[in-house]
């Protein structure tokens, strides 16, 4: 199991935030589109993570990725 399964099981939905603040070491870039929808139902935490982690990869991204990210 990936860090991102781990973000994506709803076991973990009270260690969603540092999950996704884990993400910021890794080549994740191309894997952001698919945690895009845990903004809607995420707390503060996971919204405001998510967001910082997108600012910080966004400039690596390919254009089909940042196209993803905002197609959600």
């Amino acid at each position: 199991m990936d860090i991102q399964e781990l973000i994506l099981d709803p076991n973990n939905i009270n260690c969603r935030g540092t999950l996704i603040y884990a993400l910021r070491e890794l080549n994740c870039e191309h894997k952001l589109s698919r945690l895009m929808h845990i903004i809607a139902d995420g707390n503060y935490e996971v919204k405001w993570t998510i967001q910082e982690l997108l600012l910080e990869k966004i400039e690596s991204m390919n254009e089909s990725d940042k196209s993803n990210c905002i197609n959600i």
